[in-house]
């Protein structure tokens, strides 16, 4: 895919919600009842005596206006064969868009043509990535595309479309941010006063943005906040105070947000290695890093969609782990109240449930705007390991020796966070996860993460548990 500009407004929309970046194959049909779909065919062809195939799946928006609910349910399949044991079936995209009360939907959609071509029928399937935006009065948009799977009679071979940037691994916050003009663009950073959050505070400011420090301790808060707009020379930055795991302050943080907010980064965690509670009797990583997020988010919805309306896109960025490999939600005792503590199990939980609110976000909130990725630092010496055993140092030291990961610098831990913060692959996409400046694969649940640092496992990415731990999330902290 080219490679972006490097000269580019952030988050400044270059089309309307209902924008369509539909691929080179886009045809229309006009349906009755005032309904348009658009209908996309995959094309199989097989031309050898085990059915080589190849597939051209692509995608383009629904945009559906009516008076009551529409449900465009679309499945393409033109097959033909001329091999003497071709045997092909193709499941192609099952789409369902529903828009209500004279809603517009557009959606952003991402394509790719895999070809293979072998005697045993390898195949090359497209995992294909949407972000539906949708604007309208009281607009519920829902939409879930599918990946195209292609079975042959032999081996299948499978190809996935993921977005990529100009970034990598060695890129560093100040390559990320170099020639952006933020100014006007008014950002949250949590975790701000050292490593990560400090470091991507300064490159938001660098670049000119307004950027408020949302810590702990608001003296040492305000000490980094002048630090930072003495060595950048911008002194729209300022501390408040948020403490994740007390929502109280969460609910006085987002009760005291005026005007609009245009990038919520949610930075801010903690990895304890005995268990800890709040007053609330939650279990302390998940309180701070999911729930106390969680919480903030919802407080600044309104704030986020007001910075939508005045920049076109207003984005949230949830900073997760690979550590999210060693534990999905464990809904049924998620506080540790019946099983015994292990804190990576409960560090990892948290990490899994920062990547499932960017999916959940995003489904529930690109209608007004709002976009939500989580990202994966990698491995960054930061004081969140201030509090380790000599045993959680030994297995970090393990890990590194067998090159599961490679320690990076502060500044290019920071890098991914502002990829997605400001790079225009994902202005308008969302519920991905990124590594190392990228979209990262997904691997099954039972991977190693040996094996699988960069990916994400498909239990941190599961609309279906995304949904449920939204609705979990919702009733704790609306019951406190």
């Amino acid at each position: 895919m080219p490679q972006p500009s490097r000269i580019h407004a952030a988050l400044a929309a270059t089309s309307t919600p209902a924008d369509v970046g539909a691929g080179p194959n886009h045809t229309a049909v006009n349906a009755a009842s005032a309904t348009t779909a658009d209908l996309i065919h995959a094309a199989v062809k097989t031309t050898s005596a085990t059915a080589d195939v190849a597939t051209d799946p692509t995608h383009a928006a629904v945009n559906a206006t009516a008076t009551t609910d529409v449900a465009a349910d679309v499945i393409h399949t033109a097959c033909s064969s001329t091999g003497a044991a071709a045997d092909v079936a193709a499941d192609l995209i099952h789409a369902t868009i529903k828009a209500s009360v004279a809603a517009d939907v557009g959606a952003d959609l991402i394509h790719r043509a895999s070809n293979a071509t072998s005697a045993a029928a390898d195949v090359g399937a497209d995992l294909i990535h949407a972000t539906v935006n949708a604007t309208g009065a009281a607009a519920d948009v829902g939409a879930g595309l599918n990946p195209a799977v292609v079975n042959a009679t032999a081996t299948t071979d499978v190809a996935t479309d993921l977005i990529r940037t100009a970034f990598n691994a060695t890129s560093t916050a100040a390559d990320v941010v170099a020639g952006l003009d933020l100014t006007g663009i008014r950002a949250v950073v949590t975790g701000a006063t050292s490593g990560l959050g400090r470091e991507t505070a300064r490159a938001l400011a660098s670049a000119g943005a307004d950027v408020t420090l949302a810590v702990r301790n608001p003296s040492a808060g305000k000490n980094v906040a002048d630090a930072i707009a003495t060595s950048t020379g911008n002194h729209a930055v300022r501390a408040a105070h948020l403490e994740l795991a007390d929502l109280a302050t969460v609910a006085h943080f987002t009760a005291s947000w005026d005007g609009p907010l245009h990038l919520l980064i949610n930075n801010a965690g903690v990895m304890r290695p005995t268990l800890g509670r709040t007053p609330l009797g939650w279990e302390l990583q998940f309180a701070t890093n999911h729930l106390g997020h969680f919480a903030l988010a919802l407080g600044l919805h309104d704030a986020l969609t007001a910075g939508a309306n005045d920049r076109g896109a207003a984005r949230i960025v949830a900073v997760t782990s690979g550590a999210h490999m060693y534990s999905s939600v464990v809904f049924d005792d998620i506080h540790f109240t019946q099983r015994a503590y292990d804190p990576q199990l409960a560090y990892g939980q948290s990490k899994t449930a920062n990547s499932l609110f960017a999916v959940e976000a995003t489904r529930r909130w690109a209608a007004d705007g709002i976009v939500a990725n989580a990202v994966n630092p990698g491995g960054v010496s930061t004081g969140l390991q201030r509090d380790f055993t000599q045993d959680m140092k030994d297995h970090l030291d393990r890990l590194e020796a067998a090159g599961v990961f490679a320690y990076k610098t502060i500044e290019q831990g920071a890098a991914t966070t502002l990829v997605a913060a400001t790079a225009p692959e994902f202005a308008h996409n969302g519920g991905h996860y990124l590594d190392d400046g990228n979209e990262a694969e997904t691997a099954p649940d039972d991977a190693d993460l040996a094996d699988n640092s960069h990916a994400v496992k498909r239990w941190a990415r599961d609309e279906a548990t995304a949904r449920r731990l939204w609705g979990v999330s919702l009733d704790l902290v609306r019951q406190h």
